[in-house]
């Protein structure tokens, strides 16, 4: 931040090509104090360049008169004006601070105050640069990049990322937030105190029924001629005739799993039936990575020539033996031990089994989610507007109702949302 009067000097000598080379005082011979005192000028007044007309005036959509008018007439600035020229004085009021440690390097230009080259715009005009900033939408980082060339204020900073924060059309096509932190469903209970349910398919024109034991992470596979209710219906009574009654099965939003004829299934049997929010599978993740480590175990096995001639029906069991009798990451134990209490009999018994004390924090970890938020009844959010999924969105909404730890019910209304 150079004086102003140095500020004049660079401007006045950037119109000339010069170099410097240095001379020493011995072999300058000649020259006196009088030789080097400058020649009186004959024109009357020194010639001053105004600042903010040569580098400003074309670059913020106020004009000089109005900046320098409403300096004069603003509740700060025009004491920063008066100490500026007169002098600070040893105390000063808070809001007088961020001007004060910068005294040494403000500076008045045509009765507009300088910070080095950047105006100091005074508080009626902020609102108006700001919108002239974020006219193309800019984000933050590139607002302050452009504000910083051509004019400051206390706060500006602060003042861009509160404006961004604010504008709607940002909103409501901003990129996805960071994740939040994983949130582990309650352990279950006992063996089918919960199950999670989905589907699988096309393989070799064949589609499957995936079930997994959120206690043991016992797996089920069924084959499914049709994808219906009523077929889906059947696979889980001959699921449930070996292994009881769950108290809650957990699916997505498939139009099977919400039929009236599997809620009324669910009901007659006495079995809560949950569903994951729409366009957020992962939040029946038990379900999809039972359905990932299917999809890439049969994939390998199709391509394995040591399984040349073994039908699909024998790849699957031979898929779920090794599944139920190897240790989960989770757990630690064996599907079939926790399902059964034992151990099942395999041809490896001889050896030791590896022990994986993998924990709920282990999941979490890799989750890579790092937010912890919650929200409230009644309180004003964005969320990503799914209705139209060929353009979604984010749209204003208001809490209605907390349904779980992270589920909301939300009401929007999309003809005001902007």
């Amino acid at each position: 931040m150079a004086a102003g009067r140095l500020q004049r000097w660079a401007l006045f000598l950037s119109g000339f090509n010069y170099h410097f080379q240095y001379i020493k005082g011995s072999e300058n011979g000649g020259a006196d104090g009088l030789s080097r005192f400058p020649i009186e000028s004959k024109e009357k007044g020194e010639t001053l360049v105004d600042y903010f007309h040569f580098l400003l005036e074309d670059k913020i959509p106020i004009s000089a008169k109005e900046i320098s008018n409403d300096t004069r007439i603003d509740n700060v600035l025009n004491k920063v004006y008066l100490f500026v020229k007169e002098g600070w004085p040893d105390n000063t009021s808070e809001e007088l601070l961020p001007y004060k440690r910068r005294k040494l390097e403000l500076g008045i230009e045509g009765g507009i105050l300088l910070w080095g080259f950047r105006v100091v715009i005074p508080n009626k005009f902020r609102r108006q640069i700001l919108e002239e900033l974020h006219g193309a939408h800019n984000g933050m980082v590139k607002m302050k990049a452009l504000a910083r060339q051509y004019l400051w204020w206390p706060n500006l900073d602060a003042d861009i990322e509160k404006y961004v924060k604010i504008c709607s059309p940002c909103m409501a096509l901003a990129k996805n937030p960071n994740k939040a932190v994983l949130t582990k469903f309650a352990e279950g209970k006992h063996v089918f105190d919960r199950i999670h349910i989905d589907f699988l398919g096309p393989i070799q024109g064949r589609n499957f029924l995936i079930i997994i034991d959120a206690y043991s992470k016992w797996p089920e596979v069924y084959e499914m001629g049709k994808m219906d209710s009523r077929s889906t219906i059947d696979m889980l009574r001959d699921c449930f005739a070996r292994f009881g009654l769950p108290n809650i099965i957990f699916s997505d939003n498939g139009a099977q799993l919400t039929s009236s004829d599997f809620e009324e299934f669910c009901r007659f049997n006495g079995i809560k039936h949950s569903t994951s929010p729409p366009f957020h599978p992962e939040t029946n993740g038990a379900a999809e990575n039972s359905v990932k480590s299917f999809k890439n175990a049969i994939k390998k096995l199709l391509i394995d020539v040591r399984e040349k001639g073994s039908s699909l029906k024998s790849m699957i069991n031979k898929y779920l033996f090794s599944d139920r009798n190897t240790p989960h990451c989770t757990t630690g134990e064996t599907p079939s031990k926790l399902m059964f209490g034992r151990q099942v009999k395999t041809r490896l018994d001889f050896l030791t089994k590896s022990e994986a004390n993998l924990n709920r924090e282990r999941q979490i970890k890799f989750h890579h989610g790092n937010r912890e938020v919650e929200f409230e009844e009644g309180e004003e959010i964005y969320t990503k507007d799914y209705r139209d999924i060929t353009r979604t969105k984010w749209v204003r909404a208001i809490i209605c109702n907390k349904l779980g730890r992270r589920i909301y019910m939300l009401h929007s209304n999309t003809e005001n949302a902007h």
